[in-house]
């Protein structure tokens, strides 16, 4: 299964500056997540959020119905020592690794994309 998601970047700007309030991220990120996006300027905040959640979205997706919107924080997107996205879902029967991740921005966009192998 594939999953494929496109966010505007926008959107988590407004989320950053207190558009719609922090309780709106942590209903979508995890405490690790929000810990590691929050540093730099708003903008590239902004497109890590967007990145992360299009790919969130790209999961659920490609789970064939195994995960649903409610279980954006069972998702977790982090990044290694390396900088290569890795993927955890907690409370899962289906291992994370079963997932290929990756994402991209520019234009305004953020886009994820999710393969379930």
């Amino acid at each position: 299964m594939i999953g494929i998601d496109i966010v505007s970047i926008e959107r988590f700007s407004r989320c950053i500056s207190g558009e719609y309030g922090n309780s709106l991220l942590e209903k979508i990120f995890t405490v690790e997540e929000l810990r590691s996006l929050v540093h730099g300027p708003v903008s590239r905040r902004a497109e890590r959020l967007a990145g992360r959640f299009a790919v969130k979205e790209a999961i659920i997706k490609a789970s064939g119905g195994g995960l649903g919107i409610g279980d954006l924080t069972r998702i977790e997107i982090v990044n290694d020592a390396k900088g290569s996205l890795h993927v955890t879902i907690r409370d899962s029967s289906r291992p994370a690794g079963e997932y290929e991740i990756s994402l991209s921005h520019d234009g305004g966009f953020a886009v994820g994309v999710a393969i379930r192998n």
